[in-house]
């Protein structure tokens, strides 16, 4: 992840992950749903699912709608859909 000093965003370099929003988005603007399981993320990568515990590498999914089929085939009970607040 790269640190952008002059404008104060944060951008990745990873190509987007099918379903979501590109990770090149600057912080702070709504870029659509996360999904938390306990203490990780969802973050979908190259057609698959995978966990992450850190909330800047977490997949962002482009509806509410993409979040939760993910989530009922990927996270056990419990798990919650939220905005995301990067």
């Amino acid at each position: 992840m790269k640190e952008n000093a002059h404008m104060g965003t944060r951008r990745t370099t990873r190509p987007a992950p099918a379903g979501s929003r590109k990770e090149t988005e600057p912080m702070g603007q709504k870029r659509g749903w996360i999904v938390r399981d306990g203490n990780a993320y969802l973050y979908p990568a190259g057609g698959d699912v995978g966990f992450t515990t850190e909330l800047s590498e977490a997949g962002a999914f482009d509806s509410r709608e993409e979040a939760e089929m993910a989530a009922q085939d990927h996270c056990d009970r419990g798990y919650v859909i939220l905005r995301d607040p990067r």
